[in-house]
């Protein structure tokens, strides 16, 4: 085939020597969608893990700040001049925090419970671990 200019000539060529200029693409294979499927499979479950470590640690930290509450409310029930029942069992929730008094503990979060008090010294313990206040704060120890 004679063409006018030599840029036709060569243009020619390149159309029957390299075949895989006029195919058509048909989309993705199937190893590389199974590859993408794997990919997401692998990040979603990385996701999922370190979520649940947050929603742990935000029941952790909202268990600390209503059991470091409960102490000023005990000194308010002291000031007031009622009395503290400190029972070998552990307080429930609703329950009276002072005698006399409509002031109740508060509703933990989920999993968690009150322990044994002792005089001057509220626990909590869930999710392995515990949280221990009285009157200079709070500690968080893993529960053996």
């Amino acid at each position: 085939m004679l063409y006018k200019n030599s840029n036709s000539l060569i243009s020619e060529k390149k159309r029957k020597t390299s075949g895989h200029l006029n195919k058509v693409s048909r989309g993705f294979s199937l190893i590389e969608l199974l590859v993408a499927i794997a990919i997401m499979g692998i990040l979603s479950s990385i996701i999922l893990v370190s979520l649940g470590s947050a929603r742990t640690k935000a029941r952790l930290g909202r268990v600390q700040s209503q059991m470091s509450a409960l102490h000023p409310h005990l000194i308010m029930c002291i000031n007031d001049g009622y009395s503290i029942d400190y029972s070998a069992t552990a307080p429930a929730v609703d329950a009276s925090m002072c005698v006399s008094t409509t002031a109740t503990f508060p509703a933990l979060s989920v999993n968690w419970v009150y322990t044994t008090s002792t005089a001057g010294t509220y626990a909590a313990i869930g999710e392995g671990k515990t949280v221990t206040c009285s009157e200079t704060g709070c500690i968080t120890t893993d529960t053996p």
